[in-house]
């Protein structure tokens, strides 16, 4: 497998944006790679089904990606701590 970085990961980067979703799809048929198109495009299926059921909501796919992504580096450097989530949004009033 190539170490060709993937649209989800290159748009978490902000190296593409979601709107340039397309074209990694034309890629994906243009050049098949023997990954289903939801791995080549870096989602799991659940993502890519909701995507295809609700392709407005493809911003909102990746943030929630990046904010479990953000809250797995959160757990890795603070153990949890009881009655509290790593990960819990604040605001600061």
């Amino acid at each position: 497998m190539s170490d060709r970085r993937n649209f989800v990961s290159l748009a978490l980067a902000g190296k593409v944006s979601a709107g340039q979703s397309d074209v990694y799809v034309d890629q994906w048929h243009d050049n098949p790679s023997g990954l289903e198109l939801h791995e080549y495009l870096g989602m799991t299926r659940e993502e890519y089904a909701f995507w295809l059921r609700e392709p407005d909501q493809l911003a909102s796919i990746l943030a929630a990606k990046k904010l479990k992504a953000l809250c797995r580096v959160s757990r890795e450097r603070t153990p949890p701590q009881p009655f509290t989530d790593n990960c819990r949004l604040t605001t600061d009033d």
